[in-house]
């Protein structure tokens, strides 16, 4: 069975992506509105706003059977193999999933970090680690 969960990054980082796409689309209204008539030049700012908001939306980990395909962007997309994981780690927001020489920290709602961390255990059991967050 495939599942799909979608993850993000630190606040900090999500709060400085979300300025950025909020600053293009505004820009390209200020722009846009300056005058009765529509200007072109809003466009680019217009179409930054929308490839932000898609970018935002490939950051996600899939679960295919024996393997987990982590995707960081429209480029970066990597599967692995379940014995390849050497640990995951959870906590009660995030989790760091230590691959290959590799760490990848991904934070999650608390609705999705449960449905992760139910994933995790039924397909690693052995290599799953709790910190300071509750066992699921």
């Amino acid at each position: 069975m495939e599942r799909k969960f979608y993850w993000k990054h630190e606040l900090p980082y999500v709060i400085i992506y979300w300025s950025m796409t909020f600053f293009s689309f505004f820009l390209g209204m200020i722009l846009n509105l300056e005058k009765a008539k529509f200007h072109w030049y809003s466009l680019p700012f217009f179409g930054l706003f929308f490839l932000f908001i898609a970018y935002n939306r490939q950051k996600y980990i899939r679960f295919l059977g024996k393997e987990v395909k982590l995707s960081k962007g429209f480029f970066y997309k990597k599967t692995i193999e379940l014995k390849d994981i050497h640990q995951v780690i959870i906590f009660n927001d995030h989790l760091v999933i230590h691959y290959e020489t590799t760490k990848l920290d991904c934070y999650f709602s608390k609705k999705t970090i449960q449905n992760v961390t139910n994933a995790f255990v039924d397909q690693l059991p052995e290599k799953v680690r709790f910190e300071n967050a509750e066992e699921i």
